[in-house]
């Protein structure tokens, strides 16, 4: 059995030479028993709103994602949920 709820957690953007904070909405799925956990349904909620359009290394509790920013919102290289 497994437990899965929707967290807030920080995480950086790197990328289009710039460096900055973000915040998260994921949801953490975590195995009974097991310290190991799987995330999914990555969302970026607040990042500067400056950065510019492009491709970024968006990285979270030991994790690496690829995301761009295009039109102003964030699109997610990884479809695992």
């Amino acid at each position: 059995m497994a437990q899965l709820e929707c967290i807030e957690m920080p995480g950086r953007l790197i990328g289009m030479g710039r460096l900055a904070d973000c915040s998260l909405r994921v949801e953490r799925l975590t195995a009974t028993g097991s310290d190991h956990c799987e995330y999914r349904g990555i969302t970026i909620e607040a990042a500067p709103a400056d950065l510019p359009e492009g491709r970024y290394e968006l990285t979270f509790d030991a994790q690496v994602r690829v995301v761009q920013r295009l039109c102003g919102k964030w699109v997610n290289h990884f479809w695992n949920g």
